[in-house]
């Protein structure tokens, strides 16, 4: 890690996905501020099976990720450094590393400083490890999305309602990708 958090006013983490989120925090008072699920737009594409096919809004991200530069605050942007899986599809290996492209690309055009984390150092800070006889990927996949929101429940009771349902796996990532780098980016 290069940077001391210190040295900034918002921390900006983001889980990488379309199904991921944006979580600001408040470097000064380790408040956690705002978390939003990752803006998509529904795309002209449809899936091989006619089902609706999204896609990242790169408008409303970039108006997202401008709020503390508008605010003339200094910020780290933290993002989970994905990266290609055996047995993924192409596509959407394709799609999460398109992503990480833009985020990384708008963080350098608003001069702010990046850092990436990989899933396994922040999930291990927390805990989040699943059985080491859990060999099915789908339930593996499954027992990760519901340990982070409850860990992120845990951990951010004002924002419960935020990791409620499954879906909101992102938004309890983010949050918890930002809660690590708070502790571990303070050097």
């Amino acid at each position: 890690m290069q940077n001391n958090l210190y040295d900034y006013d918002i921390l900006c983490a983001i889980d990488v996905g379309l199904t991921g989120a944006i979580a600001f925090f408040d470097v000064g008072s380790t408040e956690l501020l705002s978390v939003t699920q990752m803006p998509t737009i529904l795309s002209t594409k449809k899936t091989k099976s006619g089902k609706d096919k999204y896609e990242l809004d790169i408008e409303k991200l970039r108006l997202a990720m401008d709020i503390p530069r508008n605010h003339g605050d200094t910020c780290l942007v933290v993002i989970e450094g994905v990266h290609a899986f055996p047995g993924q599809g192409v596509v959407s290996v394709g799609t999460l590393l398109e992503q990480k492209g833009v985020i990384r690309g708008i963080a350098s055009a608003f001069g702010y400083s990046l850092e990436m984390v990989s899933p396994k150092t922040w999930q291990a800070h927390f805990q989040i490890l699943p059985p080491k006889d859990m060999k099915n990927k789908v339930k593996r996949k499954a027992w990760l999305k519901d340990k982070s929101r409850e860990v992120a429940t845990n951990n951010f009771p004002e924002f419960s309602q935020s990791f409620s349902k499954l879906s909101d796996h992102g938004k309890s990532d983010a949050v918890l990708i930002g809660a690590w780098a708070l502790e571990e980016l303070c050097t």
